[in-house]
């Protein structure tokens, strides 16, 4: 064998490794996305089990109903309890934290309007309140990579009197 062959025969035990190795890491992130789990950590929660199990609180639950048989509550006075949680810098939506049984935190509830703005003007995010006002429905457009531009029917609920219980 002369100088050449050896030479080239240690630059391909060099080299050879190292592009197997790129190939066997890039084909195993190829494959490994369709192993992941994409479900939220709500879904991964429910997998298989009735929402009463994994939440144990009446008002979160009320909220929930009001979303999964909306027809059954439009146009219905409702008595809720729950806090006014502010979402981003522009809006806010009456409903509940509460927490799953794999200790994540979820939360339940719903778009609102006001029947007179001086209602809230002395409750605090942290205040725990009783609102009473009636279910109504809007749709909401939005886009999704998948589905494309679609709209969804959901509650609003329209607060008339408000009560601070703590």
């Amino acid at each position: 064998m002369n100088k050449n062959n050896k030479l080239y025969i240690k630059r391909a035990l060099i080299v050879f490794p190292i592009i197997l190795v790129l190939a066997g890491t890039t084909l195993l992130g190829a494959f490994s996305g369709g192993f992941m789990n994409e479900k939220s950590p709500k879904e991964t929660a429910m997998a298989g089990k009735n929402i009463e199990d994994v939440i144990n609180d009446d008002k979160a639950l009320k909220i929930l109903d009001i979303h999964e048989n909306l027809n059954s509550y439009l146009n219905k006075e409702v008595v809720l309890e729950g806090y006014f949680i502010p979402t981003n810098a522009n809006e806010k939506v009456f409903g509940v934290e509460v927490p799953l049984e794999n200790s994540e935190m979820t939360m339940t509830s719903l778009t609102y309007k006001l029947s007179d703005s001086s209602l809230s003007k002395d409750i605090k995010e942290t205040d725990l309140v009783k609102a009473t006002g009636k279910i109504t429905s809007f749709e909401q457009t939005h886009e999704d990579e998948e589905k494309g531009d679609h709209a969804h029917i959901l509650p609003q609920f329209n607060i008339e009197k408000i009560e601070v219980i703590r």
